[in-house]
């Protein structure tokens, strides 16, 4: 995200920007920096309100496959995750990973890819760059900067449940602007609406690539 690639950093598709929250294309104003709380000049880039799909965050548990945090290299358990710069992810994107649909054991269509995220009111345009002690608070920075990895992808679960309104803290969560509904885009394409009020449980199961607990959408109020 260097200062040569302007052009780049800043190009993006109106596609990127839900009409509920933003009027078109937007720039971030401030916080674009490679490290939190750093003194590095703001690098502007295009903003999004749509997010990866990191997992549900739960930690590791005894006797439970494949629960943790989605920031643990190579170990998330979300369709998207991070890993280590150059190794391998049993996932379907991220840092070096291998893009492989097979490891999605629930289903492709019981999975979720993208999906609305929450930014608070006040907090728009903001990335997690401003000082030390907003990680948890800005996050609608670049999705072209890499480097702050909750500007481009979100939880979902127990504990990261969908905002149900603007003013809602950040909890690593998804959320929309739209009144009652998140949307979120599972892997194979399709599109599914969610109530701001479905069980945390739920959401995680949907998050969970491959927990064996399988969520149809026939099945959700």
């Amino acid at each position: 995200m260097g200062a040569g690639h302007e052009s780049a950093r800043t190009t993006g598709t109106a596609a990127f920007s839900c009409p509920s929250r933003r009027d078109g294309l937007q720039i971030s104003t401030d916080g674009d920096r490679r490290n939190a709380g750093s003194s590095e000049p703001h690098r502007a880039g295009v903003v999004s309100d749509y997010a990866a799909c990191g997992g549900d965050n739960q930690p590791i548990v005894a006797g439970l496959i494949n629960y943790s945090p989605f920031f643990a290299p190579g170990a998330g358990n979300g369709s998207l995750v991070t890993c280590v710069q150059g190794g391998r992810s049993p996932a379907v994107g991220g840092c070096g990973s291998e893009t492989r649909f097979g490891t999605i054991l629930d289903g492709t269509s019981h999975t979720f890819l993208v999906g609305e995220k929450h930014v608070p009111e006040g907090t728009i345009g903001i990335g997690a760059g401003v000082g030390p002690g907003e990680l948890n608070q800005n996050q609608d920075g670049s999705v072209y900067n890499g480097d702050l990895i909750l500007q481009g992808m979100r939880c979902a679960g127990p504990g990261h449940s969908l905002a149900r309104a603007p003013d809602e803290p950040h909890s690593m969560n998804f959320g929309s602007y739209h009144p009652g509904i998140c949307q979120f885009a599972l892997c194979d394409g399709s599109v599914m609406a969610l109530s701001n009020n479905v069980d945390t449980v739920v959401l995680g199961n949907l998050a969970n690539r491959d927990d064996g607990r399988i969520i149809s959408a026939d099945l959700l109020p």
